[in-house]
Parts: structure tokens; C-alpha cells; sequence
């Protein structure tokens, strides 16, 4: 089951590459959304920084459209 935050999660629009969004798609999205940490702060209702990735980590400017 798709995450009901994909369609307006920022974070895809912003990676180069097709092969990182569809990675953290099939692992997060589709599979465990409740390891997202972007996920996890907008079910606890906190501000979502845009540069946050789904592991937690912060998206670098090399993949940063």
C-alpha cells in the first residue's frame, strides 16, 4: 500500500535521478512508511524539512535538482 503522503512529498521532485526516487519509493513509500522519518515528523504533525530523505538523512547538493 502506497504512503498517502507520496503524492505531495517534495523530496522526489528534487532528486536527479530516476533509479534514487524509485529505491526510496519501493522502500519506503511502498514498503515500510513507518521507518520514513519524513513520515514519522508529519504524523506527529512537526514542520518536514524539505532536504530531509526518508532514512533520515539530508539530501546533498549533488543529488539536488
Amino acid at each position: 500500500m502506497l504512503c498517502e503522503f507520496h503524492g505531495t512529498c517534495p523530496v522526489f521532485k528534487r532528486l536527479k535521478t530516476e533509479a534514487l526516487r524509485q529505491l526510496y519509493v519501493r522502500q519506503y513509500c511502498e514498503g515500510e512508511r513507518e521507518r520514513c522519518r519524513r513520515y514519522q515528523l508529519r504524523r506527529a504533525g512537526s514542520e518536514v524539512p524539505e532536504r530531509l530523505l526518508p532514512d533520515g538523512k539530508e539530501l546533498s547538493p549533488f543529488h539536488f535538482r
